[in-house]
């Protein structure tokens, strides 16, 4: 059983949902996750920020930033993509937040298909949702993550049939469309995983992800890549925050030192919020819940602002999946 099952559950309609990553394995080797792709995509994507501009000690405009575990407030409708979208998920953003991309599906369509859409200044109304260009096809994609410069672009799709794979999109400016995506070299399993909803670090650093197996039996775990200069290395799971339950969609803090994630774990009532913290360069301590951003419904973080004080996230209501922010002050 996969994260998307679970969200089946919770809005009684699988029409919208990605097929290929509603399957998990039995027995799957955590060991073997071997690099499987068939395209090299050569960088990491030029992070524009450097590991010490990205760290989380202010907010725009030099404002404090927000301690790790300081309490959100109630999550809020981004209203903006929900009148206009059957479903939203997965909302990422650029480090100034002047630019979001997401998965959504319309009413017309039931694949899932990335959009993008910008806004002047942070805290304006969204503009209008259109496609990220050169990213889309028939098939479905799903859960994109820009690096920090916007020229490359990193997300999940079905495209090649069966399981879904990271696949990797370059272009030589912000203002024009992607390349063809090829699927990225040396991440993606030779299992027979769905290996999808990739976070690329906002120094570039760094790609998160989670992998499903192909059997019901054992939940999606989240792996972690780093780029050596040259390449991505083979992923690792990141022991401290799987279990045995569901544990996916990964979204870590500029610093990288915070994690948020979704899990199903107890004491979870479905999807909820999960978070862990960890001091310099020693391991994340335990997981910890949320409870105000965990809700009956199901719900899943998706990108934290660098001064940590908003958390972008997807909650089912009324029938569909649509993106909420959740506040907090320093």
């Amino acid at each position: 059983m996969t994260p998307f099952t679970d969200i089946i559950a919770s809005v009684c309609c699988a029409a919208w949902l990605p097929s290929a990553v509603m399957v998990a394995v039995l027995g799957c080797d955590h060991g073997a996750l071997n690099a499987a792709a068939s395209v090299g995509h050569g960088g990491a994507g030029g992070a524009a920020i450097s590991s010490s501009s990205a760290s989380a000690t202010s907010g725009a405009g030099g404002s404090k930033a927000c301690a790790w575990d300081a309490p959100f407030g109630e999550p809020t409708l981004i209203a903006e993509f929900a009148g206009t979208m059957t479903d939203q998920d997965a909302a990422r953003l650029t480090p100034d937040e002047l630019h979001i991309v997401f998965a959504a599906r319309v009413a017309d369509k039931t694949n899932w298909q990335i959009y993008q859409a910008k806004r002047a200044h942070s805290g304006d109304p969204w503009g209008a949702a259109a496609p990220l260009g050169g990213v889309n096809d028939a098939s479905q994609s799903y859960g994109a993550s820009l690096a920090s410069n916007e020229l490359t672009v990193y997300f999940g799709s079905d495209r090649t049939g069966g399981a879904f794979h990271i696949y990797a999109a370059k272009r030589k400016s912000a203002d024009v469309v992607f390349e063809p995506p090829a699927m990225l070299d040396g991440v993606n399993s030779t299992m027979g995983n769905s290996d999808y909803m990739p976070f690329v670090s906002a120094d570039g650093s760094e790609l998160w992800f989670n992998s499903s197996p192909p059997a019901a039996t054992e939940g999606d775990d989240i792996l972690r890549s780093r780029w050596t200069g040259s390449s991505w290395d083979v992923p690792v799971h990141v022991d401290v925050l799987n279990s045995s339950w569901q544990d996916w969609s990964p979204s870590v803090s500029a610093d990288l030192l915070t994690v948020y994630f979704a899990s199903d774990r107890p004491p979870s009532s479905g999807n909820d919020v999960w978070v862990a913290h960890r001091d310099g360069k020693a391991s994340f301590g335990a997981p910890q819940r949320v409870p105000q951003l965990s809700s009956p419904a199901s719900d899943v973080p998706s990108w934290l602002s660098p001064d940590g004080c908003r958390l972008y996230m997807s909650r089912t209501s009324s029938g569909s999946r649509h993106l909420y922010l959740a506040t907090r002050a320093p």
